[in-house]
């Protein structure tokens, strides 16, 4: 056997395992975020209903906001003096929130995806290139919907 065919053995063997290494890695993140998305989703389903009883209790904007949240992974919001509806669904597969039914920023915004911390089990809302935090959305969205 030559030197390059000693070496180049060696650095196929070491790819090999630094590819099974990123294959495992990629196939526990995501297990990872199969187990632990959907609670992030829920939060954001807790904050946007949260945050539409706040608004239907102040003076006069009582049942301004009505919700369906009968479909675990939707929730639909109109504004009902207006009529305009938010629906905002959630995609386990991708790991995926998607908002739409407005016209405007919100209805063209790029999902928002539910990302794994690298490394840990911890998981944030990301939309592309930040990591955004659950009130910012619902916010976001809740201020297209009644077009403020």
């Amino acid at each position: 056997m030559s030197d390059w065919s000693s070496y180049a053995a060696q650095r196929v063997k070491r790819q090999r395992e630094n590819n099974g290494l990123k294959n495992s890695r990629a196939s526990q993140d995501a297990r990872l975020l199969a187990e632990y998305a959907p609670g992030r989703w829920e939060e954001l389903r807790r904050v946007f209903l949260e945050m539409c009883s706040q608004f239907n209790a102040e003076p006069e904007m009582r049942e301004a906001l009505a919700y369906d949240n009968s479909n675990p992974q939707a929730l639909k919001i109109e504004n009902t003096h207006t009529k305009m509806t938010l629906r905002i669904t959630f995609d386990p597969e991708h790991s995926e929130i998607k908002i739409g039914g407005l016209s405007g920023p919100t209805a063209t915004a790029a999902p928002y995806k539910i990302a794994l911390v690298p490394g840990q089990r911890e998981t944030y809302f990301t939309d592309g290139s930040n990591s955004v935090a659950a009130h910012e959305i619902a916010r976001k969205a809740l201020d297209s919907l009644l077009g403020i």
